[in-house]
């Protein structure tokens, strides 16, 4: 029979993991931050790019962002579907 562990356990626990998620989030071409209903994705791209060099393919299964010509920048399955009928995505130009 296991036992809950300590506050102070989980909050080593918890350290750990945001610890980890960091330095996996570092690791990637992009940031994300994710609520109960939202996911939120930034992608940092060169400043001669337009709107138009972008594709954004969203489909109940499947999610692609990258420059066209170019290998994508996520490539990947949706973990759950999402509603495409609320799904959006938004060029918001920042220079740095």
């Amino acid at each position: 029979m296991s036992s809950s562990p300590t506050p102070s356990e989980r909050e080593r626990k918890d350290k750990e993991d945001r610890a980890r998620e960091a330095e996996e989030q570092a690791k990637l071409p992009y940031k994300w931050r994710q609520t109960i209903g939202d996911l939120d994705i930034d992608i940092p791209v060169p400043g001669n790019l337009r709107g138009r060099d972008i594709e954004v393919t969203m489909t109940k299964t499947h999610l692609k962002v990258g420059v066209k010509g170019q290998d994508p920048i996520i490539d990947g399955k949706e973990m759950k579907k999402p509603d495409l009928r609320e799904s959006t995505h938004d060029r918001k130009w920042e220079k740095k």
